[in-house]
């Protein structure tokens, strides 16, 4: 690339040599000319001669051909000047080498964060309410974050390989690119010019802010010295909480360790360079160890003396109210929320009846819920006076329902030949009588109960009965519950609620003929909670958990108590793993000094950066033999009992 260069600083200069030389030859033959024809004028009468004509003829020829020769020499120029341009921003030499980097990619990374967060701004306006939320991921949000993606992996490598051609192209690539993407392709795909999207007109300016930098790296060239990691450069604070959050973003450290031994020139395998970058954080974090030691010695006073007041609050006391939170603070926001809940009551319910097994339901009615099945106040009343007000502390008298359903069937049934040989036989086993009660909301079922009973043979016969011969009553003892709970999961009856609650009702149970087909009428005998109805029917009181609202109900679904718990030992495991092998770790972690070991892998990466294998293998080695020496690290870092310290005041 340099050689390139200074042949080219070469051609340029020996253009430009040629085009003054030119420049003159062309100002003097044109004063010659001028001359030669002033002299020829005043020596010849006023009227042209041809020779006359014919010098005039030669003088405008020389004057186009001379032109002609300076257009092409402004165009050769401005070309030349254009090449010249293009050659000082790729070439390296004589440039500043400031390192940008960390900046540009710190406004890419908010760029990908703003991507992400607003993903909104990639959908059109109809379906700006949409997308993540429900779990569809837009075709344009996913190509955006692949190519940021790909472009912050693509300045990874020109930055490590200090490609300023690379660089070059991929500025004008995203210049372009990104000016026909955000104006003309993202406004057709969702319906929404740049100045109606507020998120994407963010977007923008910070691109605009990444060209302005990525122009600064052109203009000044990359650094002679690439590798390491800015972070750790300085122990100070701010530094050390990038770095923090620079460790914790997923993935990125792994990327970034790869792409420098991929396109860097080196000795080390990769496990070997992965060791020596794994070393290398290890040290800083023990840099910025001894400096914070540096001032708790301070502020103790020194050797000797026990811990600060300050230091024990602000380290001990404060992870100890940390742990408090991690453990008390989910049951306090859970018990804080639960009074956020609301009604679950249903806006369809069906109550069917059937006789034997997989057959049709000799009762079907559905009936529509409304505000005007809530229980009365006197019926509620009842109700409490019945069961006790602590039960019905979780069924406010909203969400008690009295379902009426009417006594005459909505269906016909056709007698099934299986009943009627069931019924008719002495041999076959008995028959089953069942009641199904289904809840409906936003035509989806919430839950169901079902209640059976066996039938005797007197009840067969007296079903047999009301087939063959209209107005023939058929009573169905303790079949149908009056009393159902329900929540978001389950329905609950008889021995599953208190005891008096636990109460069936029997049903009057009777065949009318409709032409081929009877259709059954089905009537309560005794009507409960003094709701007694003038007409025939049904009636079942519905008590209704209410359910989770806002936070609860996304918790709800995972299970609040499981969820808690699988939080508190997750924290605790990662604790508890931040305390395990503390003593195995005291030789790598507390070391008395680290500036000679961190100089020795600052000397494996100069040896790099000057393409010295030889030299690199030997240092790499060398580190690696130093950790397997516990004796070589005390002598390369120091050690304790050998540090300076003051005597030790007596004690009496």
């Amino acid at each position: 690339a340099n050689s390139t260069s200074v042949q080219a600083h070469k051609a340029g200069d020996q253009a430009d040599h040629e085009r003054k030389l030119y420049q003159q030859l062309h100002a003097q033959l044109t004063h010659d000319a001028a001359k030669a024809i002033k002299s020829t004028n005043s020596n010849i009468a006023p009227s042209l001669t041809p020779a006359s004509k014919r010098s005039s003829r030669l003088m405008k020829a020389l004057e186009g051909q001379l032109s002609k020769h300076h257009k092409v020499d402004k165009a050769v120029d401005t070309k030349s000047r254009i090449l010249r341009f293009f050659q000082k921003r790729i070439t390296l030499k004589g440039k500043e080498r400031r390192d940008l980097y960390l900046v540009t990619f710190l406004v890419q990374f908010i760029t990908m964060l703003m991507l992400l967060i607003g993903w909104s701004a990639f959908e059109s306006e109809d379906d700006a309410t949409g997308g993540i939320t429900e779990n569809n991921i837009p075709p344009v949000l996913l190509i955006s974050l692949i190519l940021q993606f790909a472009m912050m992996v693509f300045d990874r490598i020109f930055y490590l390989t200090r490609s300023m051609l690379g660089k070059l192209i991929l500025h004008y690539v995203l210049v372009f690119g990104i000016h026909i993407y955000i104006f003309f392709l993202l406004p057709i795909a969702t319906n929404r010019s740049l100045p109606s999207n507020s998120i994407l007109s963010f977007i923008y300016v910070l691109y605009v802010i990444y060209w302005i930098l990525s122009s600064m790296q052109l203009r000044y060239g990359y650094p002679n010295f690439v590798l390491g990691n800015y972070l750790t450069r300085s122990v100070a604070p701010v530094p050390h909480v990038f770095y923090i959050i620079y460790r914790i973003v997923p993935f990125m450290h792994e990327i970034r360790v790869l792409l420098d031994w991929t396109f860097t020139p080196t000795t080390s395998e990769f496990k070997w360079w992965a060791k020596i970058d794994a070393i290398y954080h290890a040290l800083y974090a023990n840099r910025y160890a001894i400096s914070n030691r540096k001032k708790y010695d301070d502020k103790r006073g020194g050797f000797g003396n026990k811990q600060a007041l300050t230091v024990k609050l602000t380290s001990g006391f404060l992870l100890s109210f940390g742990l408090l939170i991690i453990i008390w603070l989910p049951l306090v926001l859970l018990a804080a929320f639960s009074s956020q809940t609301r009604s679950n009551l249903p806006d369809q319910a069906q109550l069917q009846l059937y006789i034997g097994s997989s057959t049709p339901a000799i009762y079907d009615s559905q009936i529509g819920v409304t505000d005007s099945m809530v229980l009365s106040s006197d019926s509620y009343t009842t109700l409490q006076q019945l069961v006790g007000r602590s039960f019905l502390s979780d069924y406010p008298r909203s969400d008690a329902l009295s379902l009426v359903f009417p006594a005459a069937s909505a269906a016909a049934w056709a007698v099934s030949p299986n009943i009627l040989a069931a019924l008719q036989s002495d041999s076959l086993p008995l028959l089953t009588a069942t009641a199904e009660l289904t809840l409906f909301k936003d035509n989806e079922q919430l839950n169901r109960g079902v209640a059976e009973i066996p039938l005797t043979p007197e009840l067969q016969s007296d079903l047999l009965a009301s087939f063959n011969t209209n107005g023939v009553v058929t009573s169905l003892p303790t079949l149908l519950p009056q009393y159902f709970t329900a929540d978001a999961l389950t329905m609950k009856f008889g021995e599953d609620l208190p005891q008096e609650l636990q109460t069936f009702d029997e049903l009057d149970l009777l065949f009318q003929s409709l032409a081929a087909n009877p259709f059954a009428i089905a009537a309560q005998t005794s009507p409960h909670l003094g709701d007694e109805s003038s007409t025939p029917s049904i009636q079942i009181v519905l008590l209704s958990t209410q359910v989770p609202d806002g936070v609860l109900e996304f918790l709800a679904g995972f299970g609040i108590v499981g969820l808690y718990v699988s939080f508190v030992l997750v924290v605790a495991n990662i604790i508890r793993g931040m305390f395990a092998g503390l003593d195995r770790a005291i030789l790598y972690e507390d070391m008395p000094a680290v500036d000679s070991l961190t100089n020795l892998i600052h000397a494996i990466y100069v040896a790099r950066e000057r393409r010295a294998h030889g030299l690199e293998e030997d240092l790499t080695y060398l580190l690696l033999q130093l950790y397997r020496s516990p004796q070589s690290l005390i002598n390369w870092t120091g050690n304790w009992l050998d540090l300076p310290r003051p005597e030790p005041a007596h004690v009496v």
